[in-house]
């Protein structure tokens, strides 16, 4: 660890232990700090220059901002975390000295090659854009073809898609200029395009669009599906009642919890709060990248939160939970897997998650379903 690193550390512990009132109710819902203290005050009442933080600590924070919500003194513990990442990797030239790097750098440099990157146009220009993500496109293809024949409808065709990374891992990991790079690489095929509106289905790319793009307007999904209605769907019949899960990207969205609820409300099916949600929600263990940086703590966040469902099946509006959730012994199921059911054979749900090979042969399988006009065979 370097000196910036030492140092921080060193600023941070000084200004927790003047705020932090050991309250502990941070603790309730963060997977990290249960894992190595009894509180944010224990943790840093003993650091100094000369004895920093451990740096796998900060690389197993989720960022999921639970920590914040909660907290009387509003210690930002998540965005602490994550200026220590990036002080680590400045320390160490760009790179995050941890275990599971290469698994995040081989994602990033893929997700922006030509393999799987797409857009049904980048001559023709467009107000509105449809940019599904990198886990919605992991989990089907066919779900996002069929998204984006209804947005089709909705905005008159005047919208256009585009199969590419928002750069959130880098950012996650700390990694300050390798994001710009990457979330250049994002804005300048959205420009070609010539849209304003940004309709997100994965609620990173959301925050990402919102928080570095002032000139765009990020749209959610289910914001655009709650107001404009589903026609002629059908609903699966013997349907059990689902454990709603809101991802925690989605804390300070108050308008997506309300849209999600709306849309199953109108497809009448039945779903049960879990005791966190809404903006108390809590991590599904993805969360700052720690299912590949610390692979014990995410399994076992993975396996509290699901063990929180009543019911036998979660339901999430994030393609990540989604997946992550396929781990525990609950059933899981994305709402498109709802929105768009076609009554022909009983509704699927995942009682395993899909690996890694098969979620880059769906991310090519969707790039190839654009790039031939979105006419592809669906299986």
């Amino acid at each position: 660890m370097g000196k910036k690193y030492n140092m921080l550390c060193d600023d941070i512990a000084k200004d927790i232990k003047n705020k932090c009132i050991d309250c502990k109710l941070c603790m309730n819902g963060c997977p990290m700090l249960n894992e190595y203290c009894t509180s944010p005050f224990s943790l840093f009442k003993d650091i100094s220059v000369d004895k920093p933080l451990n740096a796998e600590i900060p690389f197993s924070c989720t960022q999921c901002g639970y920590c914040f919500n909660v907290c009387p003194s509003k210690i930002p513990l998540d965005k602490i975390f994550l200026s220590l990442r990036s002080t680590l990797c400045e320390d160490n030239k760009g790179i995050p000295p941890v275990k599971g790097y290469s698994t995040i750098k081989y994602h990033q440099k893929n997700s922006f090659s030509k393999i799987f990157t797409a857009s049904n146009s980048l001559n023709k220009k467009f107000n509105n854009l449809f940019l599904p993500g990198c886990s919605l496109s992991s989990y089907s293809p066919e779900l996002i073809i069929k998204t984006y024949n209804y947005l089709k409808k909705v905005y008159n065709n005047d919208i256009g898609i585009l199969l590419k990374c928002c750069g959130n891992p880098t950012h996650s990991m700390g990694q300050k200029e390798l994001f710009n790079k990457y979330y250049s690489l994002l804005i300048k095929d959205i420009e070609s395009m010539g849209a304003k509106n940004i309709i997100t289905a994965c609620p990173s790319c959301y925050n990402t669009i919102l928080e570095n793009s002032k000139d765009l307007k990020a749209i959610s999904l289910w914001e655009v599906i709650s107001q404009n209605g589903i026609k002629d769907f059908k609903k699966a019949e013997g349907i059990e009642t689902f454990a709603l899960h809101d991802p925690c990207p989605t804390r300070g969205c108050p308008q997506i919890h309300e849209a999600v609820r709306d849309i199953l409300l109108n497809l009448g099916y039945k779903y049960e709060e879990f005791s966190y949600s809404k903006d108390k929600t809590l991590c599904c263990g993805s969360g700052g990248m720690i299912g590949v940086t610390n692979k014990d703590l995410f399994k076992k966040q993975v396996l509290k939160r699901a063990s929180m469902a009543r019911s036998k099946i979660i339901l999430s509006y994030c393609a990540t939970c989604v997946n992550s959730f396929a781990l525990s012994d609950k059933k899981t199921i994305h709402i498109l897997d709802l929105i768009f059911y076609d009554g022909k054979e009983k509704i699927k749900y995942n009682l395993k998650p899909i690996s890694p090979l098969k979620g880059w042969k769906n991310r090519f399988k969707c790039k190839n379903l654009i790039l031939n006009g979105l006419k592809g065979k669906e299986d």
